[in-house]
């Protein structure tokens, strides 16, 4: 078994009007045991929810224990190039 030789996995969650799912969801992403102790950080990109999709993210992050939890919110005819994206992670 090759052995992964990083310690932090960032894992890029696309939400549209998931309102309804997003927090199973992130307890599910939240729940996983990744090997070798590697650390997750969980980026929730909001692609213009016309729901309250921000609403219940950002509650869900400021109620929820687990600390390296961010969101974006791409606005309407916006474009964010995977670039600029790694950039907010890095």
């Amino acid at each position: 078994m090759i052995t992964p030789n990083f310690n932090k996995l960032s894992i890029l969650i696309p939400a549209y009007n998931e309102s309804e799912s997003i927090i199973f969801i992130l307890d599910k992403v939240l729940n996983v045991t990744l090997i070798n102790n590697i650390e997750k950080e969980i980026i929730i990109v909001n692609d213009f929810s016309t729901d309250d999709t921000e609403e219940v993210i950002l509650k869900y992050i400021s109620t929820n224990k687990f600390t390296n939890m961010n969101t974006i919110k791409v606005k309407e005819l916006q474009s964010i190039p995977l670039l600029n994206i790694l950039q907010v992670i890095i």
